[in-house]
């Protein structure tokens, strides 16, 4: 799925248990600012890892437009983003 901030990928491999992974590149910043999207991919994968499949594998990229976003308009994206490609159980 993609968006304008972010692109999710997302699998379901039955009999594996929930992996996540996340990629950032120096295209959206600084360190700083790289360091400050990944720890808001964590948190969101954090808050949402009940409502995910068991045997679901995650990959989010952060886009260069991720930078510009607020901790709740990341969110919230993510979460548009995950619904919209089935991985969300509501």
């Amino acid at each position: 799925m993609v968006g304008r901030a972010f692109i999710l990928y997302g699998l379901q491999s039955p009999g594996q248990e929930r992996k996540f992974g996340c990629a950032v590149s120096r295209k959206t910043g600084r360190a700083v600012k790289r360091n400050q999207i990944k720890r808001r991919l964590r948190e969101w994968y954090r808050a949402h890892r009940g409502l995910l499949p068991e045997d679901a594998h995650i990959v989010i990229v952060a886009r260069p437009a991720a930078a510009a976003l607020s901790f709740h308009e990341s969110q919230r994206a993510l979460r548009r983003l995950a619904q919209k490609g089935g991985l969300l159980r509501a």
